[in-house]
């Protein structure tokens, strides 16, 4: 199977290079028993300047005062991750990730012709939007710092996306806004929940614009999630005053490290857009080789055998009894899969031998994260795609 792009934006220092780095950290190791990441390279071996890269980040993240640099702005940087299920002893490689962080300072109003971000976007299975948390929160407490902040940071990255979704047409993707620092969220107001970023999203023009130029068969999800998670970092904010009469909230951060205490940091919801992208993607691609096998029928009508060599040559190496299972477990309710899900997963992973196997136990694991996230954060989906 081709790898599952996935392409990174967001205002300038909006986290996505930490969000990657965290990512890496927590899904390194395996998830008991689900699966873990290994970064490689495009032949697969094994990227070992990736995995520096990515360790010396959130190694400065956790043990310095300041935080790390954002993405130069000229970068646009490529990372692949290799998803591994580790069953009887054996990893098998049920499928890839690849990742582009692209700079937020390359995206503004004045780079809405840019034809390298168009077929960005266009080659795309995923887009990741990072939003910063605190920024939004103190936006919707209508601190005029954080609302011009919204409109000269946030709008410009939304109003080049929807351009080139235009451009692209309107093709299944998934489309998630990733809420950085929810930790610190969750501190500065903990009546605050999801829903309330929700309504607020929802009422702000340039959001509101893109969701109308999606088709029927795009997603569309805000997920939080805190890099450092609960507990590591301290919180406070201060009140500034401004010319003209006005006041601005400034947030500090400080890390809870001590001579004698380091809490150790556990990030916060970093698997979720994996979890979601899979089955999403895949729901996708299905739906795409089915309508596009309709419109081959009247040509392969008297091909006999070798429609189903066509057919699986589209597939990108799947068979066709293994695409009908994961599309079966798919199209389930969440209901009937959530009664089938002890059973099924712990079988599935018992019987894995082969990368099929994996991937259809991968499927199975993603799809029960996804759901579970989804009811607990009903107000998760801002757009549900139908194919």
């Amino acid at each position: 199977m081709d790898p599952i792009r996935i392409m990174m934006l967001g205002p300038t220092q909006s986290g996505k290079t930490l969000y990657l780095s965290a990512m890496w950290q927590k899904l390194q190791w395996p998830l008991d028993p689900g699966f873990h990441l290994d970064a490689v390279t495009t032949g697969g071996q094994s990227d070992i300047e990736a995995k520096t890269r990515l360790d010396r980040i959130y190694s400065h993240l956790i043990t310095k005062p300041d935080f790390p640099p954002g993405t130069s702005l000229s970068a646009k940087t490529t990372y692949r991750f290799a998803c591994l299920v580790r069953s009887n002893q054996h990893c098998f490689k049920a499928c890839d990730f690849e990742y582009m962080d692209y700079a937020g300072g390359l995206i503004s109003q004045d780079s809405v012709e840019d034809l390298d971000f168009d077929k960005a976007v266009q080659d795309a299975d995923v887009l990741l939007g990072l939003l910063d948390g605190v920024r939004l929160l103190l936006a919707m407490s209508n601190d005029t710092e954080a609302r011009d902040w919204v409109q000269r940071e946030l709008a410009p990255v939304l109003i080049c996306l929807a351009s080139s979704l235009q451009k692209s047409g309107r093709r299944p993707i998934t489309i998630h806004f990733a809420i950085s620092k929810w930790d610190a969220v969750q501190q500065l107001a903990p009546e605050r929940g999801l829903e309330d970023f929700h309504n607020f999203l929802l009422g702000f023009p340039p959001l509101c614009s893109l969701l109308r130029l999606l088709g029927d068969a795009a997603t569309v999800r805000l997920i939080p999630f805190s890099s450092l998670g609960n507990g590591f970092a301290e919180v406070t904010t201060e009140t500034v005053e401004r010319p003209f009469g006005q006041t601005a909230t400034l947030v500090h951060t400080r890390k809870r490290i001590t001579e004698d205490r380091l809490t150790t940091p556990i990030p916060l919801n970093v698997e979720i857009p994996i979890a979601c992208a899979l089955p999403d993607v895949l729901t996708q691609r299905l739906a795409a080789l089915a309508q596009e096998e309709s419109k081959l029928q009247h040509q392969l009508a008297s091909a006999g055998n070798s429609r189903v060599a066509l057919v699986g040559e589209k597939l990108r190496g799947l068979r066709v009894p293994l695409l009908k299972e994961l599309g079966g477990w798919l199209q389930r309710s969440q209901r009937e899969r959530s009664e089938r899900l002890v059973h099924s997963l712990r079988e599935r992973h018992r019987n894995i031998r082969d990368s099929e196997t994996a991937l259809t136990y991968l499927v199975e694991f993603c799809t029960a994260l996804r759901d579970s996230f989804e009811r607990e954060e009903p107000c998760s989906v801002l757009k549900r795609g139908t194919l």
